[in-house]
């Protein structure tokens, strides 16, 4: 009798004891990353033009492929810290093949989806005409949309540089065209030296994106590119 009421006193002993140390834990706060079952993947768009995809979320790990402005990628809801670097953070992404990476979060925006500016606009502060600001968005700027409002939507443009509302009107959501602004922003940008008209009818000559609505900007840009070298040479001519 005197061992059945030992061993029942160690056994409610021992689940105190285990009660304590679970309460301990939760005071505590969990410090673990989500596991893939609690984390909720949702969709992100890439804001900075060739950021590396790494295999682990370390500014020293292999990077095996780069992202594109504009790219749709599925967010896992996973963050970690460089362990190299308290102030740079990853996220890590499903991208559209399936491949799995880390990359650093302030190159994505969550819950979001790209599109690009149509023609030049002022940006507002808010979803009202009363709050329009001094900065603006040019055509052809790829932007990633957080939030549609009545008529506006909230963005967040290149590199984070700016972030406001515009009129839901003035952007495309259409891939080709997303993907032809990304292209001739890369074409201007790699020119070296090569007069902006000739990269830009280069790249109207091959465009893998014929039915883009900016195709006609385009050869817009290059015939006013080429008048205005026109006209500079004219004026260099005179006073030689």
């Amino acid at each position: 009798m005197n061992r059945i009421k030992f061993s029942l006193i160690l056994f409610i002993l021992f689940f105190l004891l285990l009660s304590l140390v679970s309460c301990s834990r939760k005071k505590g706060g969990d410090t673990s990353l989500p596991s893939g079952d609690n984390a909720k993947p949702v969709p992100a768009v890439c804001i900075w033009d060739g950021i590396n995809v790494r295999e682990s979320p370390s500014i020293s790990a292999k990077a095996f492929s780069t992202l594109s402005l504009g790219e749709s990628l599925i967010y896992l809801g996973i963050t970690q810290a460089d362990s190299a670097s308290e102030n740079l953070e990853y996220a890590k992404l499903e991208l559209s093949d399936g491949a799995l990476g880390w990359v650093a979060q302030s190159g994505i925006v969550e819950n979001a989806y790209p599109a690009v500016i149509i023609n030049a606009v002022p940006v507002y502060k808010r979803p009202d005409l009363l709050t329009i600001s001094n900065e603006t968005l040019n055509t052809m700027d790829v932007i990633a949309v957080v939030e549609e409002k009545d008529d506006w939507v909230q963005f967040v443009s290149e590199r984070k540089r700016r972030t406001g509302w515009v009129k839901v009107s003035v952007i495309s959501k259409t891939k080709e065209d997303i993907a032809l602004a990304v292209l001739a922003g890369k074409r201007l940008k790699n020119s070296e030296g090569q007069p902006a008209y000739e990269a830009i009818e280069n790249l109207l000559e091959n465009n893998p994106y014929p039915n883009s609505i900016f195709v006609e900007t385009l050869k817009s840009i290059a015939r006013e590119e080429r008048e205005k070298e026109s006209l500079e040479h004219v004026v260099k001519s005179y006073w030689e």
